[in-house]
């Protein structure tokens, strides 16, 4: 039963997407985003006709990309503090899709605004507006969830958490100060983010710039994006040795604005925005594109449509096994130990081509690997997940892309 149990906690995680290099499991938790339902479709699709069968799989993924998307608007804060940044990322890769990927007539759509709805009514997918994913568009987002150092996509979608922003973009402006990503810091500030995840979401002292940069719709109640500022201050204060004045965790300060901090990750000590700003912002952008790059290769790659047919074939092979469960069992190991290992590879391989295409460089997806391997071995996750690469096989695979031997 234990087993049995595990397999299906795998199976729901699968679809989590990688948080800095594609591949890790630090991805948004199940509870927080939504899981994939690759096994559950399956069994609702499996006994469909042939000839329905194409169509019902690529209706399926599309209206779950929607009402994904939909879902995380109705509980979190869209955000759009780096809505510039991610929107030059965007239009830097738009031209490049067709050159990197087979199906690449797709659009890329970064919001910067709620979808128009009426009052409070809910957002559905049939309501999205021009923020519809569709088999030709990809709709990016990022939502205050501060849930989780990470990211999920599906079919169509791909929802960012704040909270990894927010840490990258500190790690760039440390790297902007001190020259380097291998400080204190920054093993820091990967504790932060492992814990994160756990930590309980509570009410906080107020601040005026508190919400800037985050929408809400009126009337609202929303999950809570912010996280306690007691954990914040003790982590960076407390447990690290170091020490900061307690207002340099309320903002964050760029471009000459005070933005929402709902994390409270502190400005490094030393750090000089009027001289190192716009490095910061260079260095901020080489983090986050590696990112857009193998998300979109996700996408791109179709890996739901494709996890769905290979589960559907397979719970066909399965039907004379005479138990339900069994046949549900084995279709979900074989898409944790098979199927997505493989995914996750070719996302990084076609990220890296992608990046490549746009200017980035190998140290680039290097310098996200790293951090996301603190973050890894503070959650003590290095061996835990066999599907996804390790850093050094990240790094090897990437290295392979841009030398075009894979």
């Amino acid at each position: 039963m234990h087993r049995k149990l595990k397999f299906m906690a795998l199976g729901l995680g699968c679809a989590l997407f990688w948080a800095m290099s594609g591949s890790s499991a630090l991805g948004v938790p199940a509870e927080v985003y939504f899981p994939d339902d690759t096994v559950s479709l399956c069994e609702k699709l499996h006994r469909m006709p042939t000839e329905q069968l194409s169509s019902s799989i690529e209706n399926s993924v599309t209206a779950n990309s929607r009402e994904y998307l939909a879902r995380g608007l109705n509980r979190y804060a869209l955000d759009v503090r780096y809505a510039n940044t991610l929107g030059r990322i965007c239009a830097s890769i738009s031209p490049f899709i067709p050159r990197a990927y087979a199906n690449g007539n797709v659009s890329l759509l970064f919001m910067e605004q709620l979808p128009q709805v009426q009052g409070s009514a809910p957002y559905t997918a049939s309501n999205l507006g021009k923020y519809t994913p569709t088999k030709n568009k990809v709709v990016i987002c990022s939502l205050a969830s501060s849930s989780s150092y990470g990211a999920y996509t599906y079919y169509r979608t791909i929802m960012i958490d704040s909270f990894m922003l927010d840490a990258l973009y500190r790690v760039a402006q440390y790297r902007a100060y001190s020259g380097n990503y291998d400080n204190t810091y920054e093993q820091v500030l990967a504790g932060y983010a492992a814990e994160v995840g756990q930590a309980p979401q509570a009410n906080i002292r107020s601040f005026p710039d508190i919400s800037r940069g985050l929408l809400m719709r009126s009337g609202v109640a929303i999950t809570n994006p912010f996280l306690p500022f007691d954990r914040s201050y003790e982590c960076f204060g407390s447990k690290s040795g170091l020490k900061w004045e307690a207002l340099s965790f309320h903002s964050i300060d760029r471009d000459g604005v005070k933005w929402a901090n709902p994390a409270h990750i502190p400005l490094p000590m030393g750090y000089d925005a009027d001289s190192l700003d716009r490095e910061a912002g260079r260095n901020f952008e080489r983090l986050i594109a590696p990112i857009l790059c193998r998300k979109l290769s996700h996408c791109l790659l179709d890996h739901n449509r494709i996890r769905l047919e290979k589960a559907i074939a397979l719970r066909g092979r399965l039907n004379n096994l005479g138990d339900a469960s069994e046949a549900e069992s084995g279709v979900r190991r074989f898409l944790y130990h098979s199927v997505i290992p493989q995914q996750e590879r070719e996302a990084v391989i076609y990220g890296a081509k992608l990046g490549r295409m746009i200017g980035l460089r190998v140290q680039d997806f290097e310098e996200g690997f790293w951090f996301e391997s603190l973050i890894e071995k503070s959650k003590g996750l290095t061996k835990d997940f066999e599907s996804n690469p390790q850093y050094v096989e990240r790094r090897r695979l990437v290295e392979k892309a841009f030398l075009n031997e894979i």
